[in-house]
């Protein structure tokens, strides 16, 4: 009777476990589905653009772009994949892709006289918040409600420690954007006045000559970091937390 009863409860743990996977591998099958259907219609747009054009030059430059942009998206996607769990691997690739387009195309917007959207405290601190959200929810999911609890409130430094990431991931994107655009407002500044002292003409010429090689630094070079580092500190910080099972 124990034999039959044990074989039974083996025989059900197999069976809701090929039911998990049957899950996961139709979710799979419908992920597939959407990308190859997305794929197909923007790949069919763009291909009857290039052949548009009659010249082959232009043709062979369009064709090159579109397989190094596709090089491009698997270089995002497996450096992605060496960060995240396993697990997580489809899940997170989206939303950080995502995060990590937003974050550089924000941090490169004063190129164009703008002010940079991370320049606002409340645009990263919204970011930081939702990576904090990720961080809580995946705790709770590996360690369970209560062990959470207990950790986060004994001993009381622990929730110094729960709302650090959170800060250090909204301010430290946030300074250095401020700081560059604080930088570069003072140089134009200063070059303005430097022109009309001089040569007494009310229009900075100075300004576009010498800004250029701070406009480098500050906005390309330092977006393109910041935002690698605010999706790469997200991301670890959220697998550090529901790591893969040996």
């Amino acid at each position: 009777g124990q034999s039959g009863q044990s074989s039974q409860n083996s025989g059900s743990q197999q069976a809701s476990c090929y039911q998990g996977q049957d899950q996961a591998y139709r979710n799979d099958s419908y992920l597939c589905n959407d990308a190859l259907s997305t794929e197909k219609h923007v790949s069919a747009d763009y291909n009857t653009c290039i052949f548009e054009f009659r010249d082959q030059n232009v043709r062979n430059t369009l064709n090159h772009l579109q397989k190094e942009e596709q090089q491009h998206g698997k270089m995002v996607y497996d450096y992605m994949k060496s960060l995240m769990p396993h697990k997580f691997e489809k899940n997170y690739y989206p939303y950080f892709s995502m995060l990590f387009a937003y974050l550089l195309v924000a941090n490169l917007w004063g190129l164009l006289g703008f002010e940079a959207p991370t320049s606002n405290l409340s645009i990263t601190f919204a970011f930081g918040f939702i990576t904090f959200i990720l961080i809580q929810i995946n705790t709770i999911k590996h360690n369970g409600v209560l062990p959470y609890i207990k950790d986060k409130i004994w001993p009381p430094t622990n929730l110094i420690s729960m709302v650090s990431p959170l800060l250090s991931l909204s301010i430290r994107i946030f300074a250095n954007i401020l700081s560059g655009s604080f930088i570069l407002a003072l140089l134009y500044s200063a070059t303005a006045g430097l022109v009309k002292s001089l040569v007494h003409i009310p229009f900075n010429f100075l300004g576009p000559i010498v800004a250029p090689v701070l406009h480098l630094y500050f906005d390309v070079f330092s977006g393109v970091i910041q935002a690698l580092v605010f999706v790469t500190l997200s991301s670890i910080l959220i697998a550090i937390e529901n790591p893969d099972e040996e």
